[in-house]
């Protein structure tokens, strides 16, 4: 059996909609169920991405910054911050989207496992990341619209490669072919994603705001806080992509029945 039959076959999420559908409030309910069971694990591995992504960062511009004035070095440092947030997130994200895929097929995956199958497949989701960046980037640059339709096509691009043991273009070719049909869904989610992004920044700063009011200066509370919002966010992501992900193959091999496993009604 390959790696994608098994895939599809260990996919089966109870109350989803028939095979033919996906619609947005099943994958919306799945990608928050994938969230909460595990956020005690995927919280720290995402804050650790960011942290780690972070001290990259720095240590890159120190490197290869080249001297200017200020205003055109927020460009290479835009780039730079850019690739190191790539290179991390390509290398840990996957221990966060395995974790979360198998929560959702009812197979409990330890943290040891989940590490072990994530690094294993780090080399290919780092190549596979920024394939989807390098397209994203072009696609904003020529044309908003171009880049929104890559950005849903390669949706879950990075499940693929993690669960399915694919390379970097046949886990983009395999993400085009799943979520063909279903895109006009997978932008409500991302939409929704990134309303409670929003929401969770807004009252990040709010509270933070009202602390620095009363107790100036915390610039450790600030930054630490920040790198917080950021990995609630990155693990609301890697929830949205592992949830969809399960839904569309249990979709596509027409497992997707009513009291079939994982998920509740």
């Amino acid at each position: 059996m390959s790696a994608a039959d098994e895939a599809i076959s260990d996919t089966a999420v109870a109350g989803s909609p028939p095979p033919s559908e996906f619609r947005f409030g099943i994958a919306f309910k799945a990608s928050l169920t994938a969230l909460f069971r595990n956020f005690g694990f995927v919280f720290p591995v995402m804050l650790t991405l960011m942290l780690v992504a972070l001290v990259v960062g720095f240590g890159m511009e120190l490197a290869f910054l080249p001297e200017g004035p200020p205003a055109e070095m927020l460009g290479w440092q835009f780039l730079i911050h850019l690739s190191a947030r790539t290179l991390c997130s390509g290398l840990l994200s996957p221990i966060v989207i395995y974790a979360m895929v198998r929560s959702l097929q009812g197979q409990h995956a330890t943290p040891g496992t989940a590490i072990a199958q994530g690094l294993k497949a780090a080399i290919r989701c780092l190549l596979t990341n920024l394939l989807v960046i390098l397209g994203l980037l072009l696609g904003l640059v020529l044309l908003v619209i171009p880049g929104v339709v890559w950005a849903l096509g390669s949706f879950v691009a990075l499940p693929v490669c993690v669960i399915e043991g694919a390379g970097p273009v046949r886990s983009l070719s395999r993400s085009w072919a799943l979520t063909r049909g279903h895109r006009l869904t997978l932008l409500g989610l991302l939409l929704a994603t990134g309303a409670i992004a929003a929401v969770v920044v807004q009252i990040a700063w709010t509270v933070l705001n009202a602390a620095d009011a009363a107790l100036p200066d915390l610039l450790l509370l600030w930054a630490i806080a920040e790198l917080a919002v950021q990995a609630f966010v990155g693990s609301l992501v890697m929830a949205m992509a592992s949830g969809t992900y399960v839904l569309l193959v249990a979709a596509e091999s027409g497992r997707v029945t009513e009291g079939s496993a994982a998920l509740p009604a």
